[in-house]
């Protein structure tokens, strides 16, 4: 009997089931392997692809944020961020910066509302209120120092809020992945499968089952498909999330955006190496003629990226109201693997019009997928055995279900270590809990047409 139909014969078993190869999901999986437990990882494309949420060279890390619960836990982070780096330099021997911290600045305009990346002058009052450092900085500061011309126009000079974090910085996306994934392999049996997709997840019918059983199929698994069960799972399969859950009975109300990112040459003869030395967002009030946002940010160059290229885009997606089924058929039709010509019109623009020595043209751009839910926040949590629109006497009999985290949406990258983390704990430890609450996959939403409907649903 070959190896290949030894596997698909008997199903293979772990202590737990990781659907979603990506930063969240290898983060879950180097915690869990590295507390001892046997972990297998499910992957729907290879590893390090470029096609989910984990797309892109550079991710954004702020400290800066509307709500005073998650900037401590960015700084809660940033100390897990430096830890990974630390193992991954013990581990291999050579020195990567996962996380380089350039500092940030936020400005705009103080009448700017709420929207994808918070609110302006709140964070800079929860940096104050947590003795953090802030600077604040005029207009004339900010285009001298990032290069940048003509804010005027799109802020007016009396209602101009600008100020600077430099705890701020930026991600190394292909090295964190790559550091996560060697770090949780080999430790334990653990098992990488790519190419995999989950296609049945089952429930238990007695109380001997295991609580988690899936079947994959794909290039990835033997010929016909291969089973894997585990005392518990942890799903971090971003904008696919719902595609799991439908198995469980359950559906979480998220939104899926398709966002566009740009990388624009510079020119070094006119303008410095460092074309912004800092991370920047800019919060201004939407177009009156289009209603668009006017919400733009720039990276700095990074050593693990192109040269002479600096990240620069609009913080907005044309395409951000797709439901999974109108994402799938997007994906049949090969559209979608490429930025739209509109969202990459206005980051263009903002280009030839406010920046200098940058080439209007981009370079390059990309998608990343977004599971968004209207308060722009994650869900974090186990399962409940009772979810919106269950009846709750019947609770008893999914007492299975909360050996099921799901992390899923909320720009989740920042806190990939303490989400990591947190995921494991929450797996097999009972007594822990979701923190800071406003992340809890059990909440309601807050705003809007639907405030107090939950997120977490029975499937209709």
């Amino acid at each position: 009997m070959t190896t290949a139909d030894s596997r698909k014969k008997k199903p293979l078993r772990f202590d737990v089931i990781v659907i979603g190869g990506g930063l969240l999901g290898l983060s879950a999986a180097y915690n869990c392997a590295r507390n001892g437990k046997r972990v297998a990882v499910i992957e729907r494309s290879n590893f390090y692809n470029q096609s989910g949420s984990s797309g892109d060279l550079i991710r954004m890390f702020r400290t800066m944020y509307t709500e005073y619960e998650l900037q401590v836990l960015a700084y809660q982070a940033k100390d897990l961020w430096k830890e990974l780096e630390e193992e991954y330099r013990l581990d291999t021997g050579k020195s990567v910066e996962l996380l380089r911290l350039t500092g940030q600045a936020n400005f705009g305009d103080e009448h700017y509302g709420t929207a994808a990346q918070g609110d302006l002058k709140k964070p800079r009052e929860n940096l104050r209120k947590g003795n953090k450092q802030v600077t604040d900085v005029s207009m004339k500061q900010v285009e001298k120092k990032y290069n940048l011309r003509n804010l005027r126009n799109l802020i007016p000079g009396d209602r101009w809020v600008g100020y600077e974090n430099d705890d701020c910085g930026v991600i190394n996306v292909p090295e964190t992945l790559r550091a996560l994934r060697r770090l949780a392999d080999g430790r334990h049996g653990s098992l990488f499968l790519d190419n995999a997709e989950v296609y049945e997840v089952h429930t238990p019918k007695k109380k001997s089952d295991p609580a988690v059983r899936v079947k994959v199929r794909g290039s990835g698994v033997p010929k016909g498909g291969q089973e894997l069960t585990a005392d518990k799972c942890i799903i971090t399969c971003g904008v696919w999330t719902n595609d799991i859950l439908k198995n469980l009975g359950l559906e979480l109300d998220y939104e899926v955006w398709e966002m566009v990112y740009e990388y624009f040459a510079t020119d070094p003869d006119s303008v410095p190496s460092e074309q912004f030395p800092k991370m920047w967002v800019q919060f201004a009030t939407e177009d009156k003629e289009t209603g668009r946002s006017n919400l733009f940010y720039g990276f700095p160059s990074v050593p693990w990226g192109p040269d002479n290229m600096v990240k620069l885009g609009w913080e907005d997606a044309t395409m951000n109201r797709l439901t999974l089924k109108e994402l799938k058929q997007r994906r049949a039709e090969g559209l979608g693997q490429v930025a739209t010509t509109v969202d990459v019109g206005y980051a263009s623009r903002f280009v030839k019009e406010h920046c200098v020595g940058i080439d209007p043209q981009p370079a390059f751009s990309g998608v990343c997928l977004h599971a968004a839910f209207d308060d722009y926040m994650s869900v974090l949590g186990r399962l409940p055995r009772t979810a919106a629109g269950e009846d709750p006497d019947t609770a008893d009999k999914r007492a299975w279900r909360d050996h099921y985290v799901v992390c899923a949406g909320g720009w989740a990258a920042k806190f990939t270590p303490s989400f990591g983390r947190m995921m494991w704990e929450l797996a097999f430890d009972d007594k822990a809990q979701v923190n800071p609450k406003l992340l809890d996959i059990t909440r309601t939403r807050r705003t809007g047409k639907r405030k107090g409907q939950a997120y977490l649903n029975k499937l209709e």
